[in-house]
């Protein structure tokens, strides 16, 4: 018998996802700062319905597939980008949250643990062993360099990428613009799905245990 078509996720998942993304990003950086530091933003919510045809993808192709990032938000909140899965694959596709368009961007195939740069111009991911980066436009992808089984990525500046490899347990900073690392901090905990704080010098992520922790960039330890 053939297998049963796949289900498009009921809407109110995405939302949850994305809100519990931002808030716990929101929390840390309470926590951290203090509440001088934390500016208020207006609340926002979203209904999405994605297309049949384009789910998303809470597991996929990556070598620690149960462990990943699926969704990005662009820094200025207005475009979602998503993995769904796609003829055995994967791809990314783009939602703008004030429109009811969404499209694929190819050269995507294989895509995992999507993240923005910080102008929102450019969409990071992993395929495979690689990182690379497509135009949030649409366009050709660059391939930036090898990865070992990378657990997230987040882009830090225009010109650096903070990368958690080797299952979690590797710190390591590289160029946008690819070639070698800047350098690698070796951890003693895994450490994935990272995202900047303010400051730049802690990221929020989670543990292996699925705990929420920050990690100081300069040094590597956790709290």
């Amino acid at each position: 018998a053939g297998q049963p078509p796949r289900q498009a996720p009921p809407p109110w998942t995405l939302a949850a996802e994305v809100a519990v993304t931002l808030g716990l990003g929101f929390i840390a950086g309470w926590f951290l700062f203090g509440r001088a530091h934390v500016t208020p933003t207006p609340l926002r919510r979203w209904n999405l319905v994605l297309p049949v045809t384009a789910p998303i993808a809470l597991t996929g192709p990556g070598p620690l597939g149960t462990w990943q990032s699926a969704l990005a938000l662009s820094p200025d909140g207005e475009v979602l980008a998503y993995v769904s899965p796609q003829d055995g694959t994967t791809r990314i596709f783009v939602r703008p949250l004030g429109e009811d368009t969404t499209v694929a961007l190819s050269g995507t195939d294989g895509a995992y643990h999507p993240f923005f740069s910080p102008d929102g111009k450019w969409i990071g991911f992993f395929s495979g062993n690689e990182m690379r980066k497509v135009p949030a436009a649409g366009g050709s992808p660059v391939t930036l360099l090898k990865v070992d089984r990378p657990v997230g990525a987040a882009w830090a500046s225009r010109d650096s990428i903070l990368v958690m490899e080797n299952e979690g347990f590797n710190l390591r900073w590289v160029p946008a613009s690819g070639g070698g690392s800047d350098s690698t901090i070796a951890l003693t905990t895994q450490f994935g799905t990272p995202d900047l704080l303010p400051g730049g010098r802690w990221a929020v992520g989670q543990l292996s245990s699925g705990q929420l922790a920050m990690l100081s960039l300069d040094d590597g330890r956790l709290q």
